[in-house]
């Protein structure tokens, strides 16, 4: 397995000029991500989950679902999931590639909250069939999803490596990189330098030459 992409902070970092990694290799066209609610796509019907609180497969069976239902389920996690990433990375992501991706990173949002609720609730260990404890099984379930999470965050550009091989980059808009910022000073100080006369340095007298031994 080969290493992970750098952040495009760090290849700008140690580049050997603007624009080039520290192998010279050019680096990819920079995005700026900037929040933006606007320009938000429509989320999908199976992320609107109010009217199916009470269907919610994770209430107990000794839950009475007529008495408001999940109230997580109530609260729209993966609805506003779906809006929180289509703001941050709108400049980038594209609904008829990335839409799917991003339909099943929402939908994973929304079980997260509810295996955590699971934990938070009974405690990390319950009584097994044989008396006694074991692990709860939210506990692996929420190490998967969360794994999956982490891959579908990556192919949409939502970490630092995955970023930086997409050419994300948070900042503002004409902010430039620490790299372009250093050459910049170098550049400024040395026509600074050259502007000003420089002091000539005092001349030493020539060393007299020693006499021939014949002399």
């Amino acid at each position: 397995m080969g290493r992970p992409p750098k952040p495009l902070e760090q290849r700008e970092r140690n580049g050997r000029a603007p624009g080039r990694d520290s192998g010279g290799r050019p680096l990819p066209d920079v995005v700026v991500e900037l929040p933006q609610a606007a320009g938000v796509p429509d989320a999908p019907g199976t992320l609107h989950t109010a009217e199916r609180a009470a269907e919610c497969p994770f209430l107990a069976a000794d839950d009475d679902a007529d008495v408001g239902g999940c109230d997580l389920c109530e609260q729209e996690l993966a609805l506003a999931a779906w809006r929180s990433l289509w703001t941050n990375g709108h400049s980038w992501l594209s609904l008829q590639r990335d839409g799917r991706i991003l339909e099943r990173l929402c939908r994973a949002y929304d079980e997260e909250a509810h295996l955590q609720r699971a934990l938070h609730e009974d405690g990390p260990w319950v009584s097994g069939q044989r008396g006694g404890l074991v692990a709860h099984p939210a506990v692996t379930m929420l190490r998967v999803l969360q794994d999956r999470i982490t891959k579908w965050e990556g192919l949409c550009g939502f970490n630092p490596s995955d970023g930086g091989r997409l050419g994300v980059k948070v900042g503002k808009v004409g902010e430039k990189s620490t790299l372009e910022q250093l050459l910049e000073r170098r550049a400024s100080g040395r026509r600074a330098a050259g502007s000003g006369s420089a002091p000539r340095r005092a001349q030493r007298p020539a060393a007299k030459k020693r006499a021939a031994a014949g002399d």
